[in-house]
Formats: structure tokens, sequence, C-alpha cells
């Protein structure tokens, strides 16, 4: 079910499981409802682009610092980002 592309990649979904898909899916619903770039994004979390968006697509691995430095860039409290999708567990 997970890969790892090489050393030192983050491991990332053959196949995105729908709480990782509604997970990305809200982060980027919020980031843009901010208007916040990915560049920008970048920038505020720490978290590269190209990580930001296989999180956003349901394909990355995320773990509990990540979902904070991203709830942190979105000035959002991390339950906001969950809320709701403990269904999909």
């Amino acid at each position: 079910m997970y890969s790892n592309n090489g050393v030192g990649e983050v491991p990332t979904r053959k196949i995105p499981d729908q709480f990782a898909t509604r997970l990305g899916a809200r982060i980027r619903e919020k980031r843009l409802d901010r208007d916040i770039s990915l560049d920008a994004m970048e920038g505020a979390s720490g978290i590269s682009k190209g990580h930001l968006s296989s999180i956003e697509h349901g394909k990355a691995l995320i773990n509990v610092l990540t979902l904070c430095k991203i709830s942190k860039a979105l000035a959002l409290e991390p339950g906001e980002l969950l809320a709701g999708l403990a269904e999909y567990l």
C-alpha cells in the first residue's frame, strides 16, 4: 500500500485511502479559501511544495507534526482539519 521512492524521500501511498483523500482535500480547500499559494504555504509551514501537493492529493503519509505545521500556516487548530473525518478511518 505504501512505497518509498528512495532514501530521504517521504513515503507515499500508491492508492490514496478515503481518510487521506478527504483530509488532503480539506487542507487544499482551506488553503485556497485563504488565497495561499503552495509557495507561500511552503514558506509558512516549512513543508516542501511537492510534499504539500502529495498531502493535498491524499498520496503522502502525514504525521501529527506535519498536521500541526499545516494547521499553523492556515491559522487553524489541527482539530478543525480533522473534524468529521473519523468515519473514514
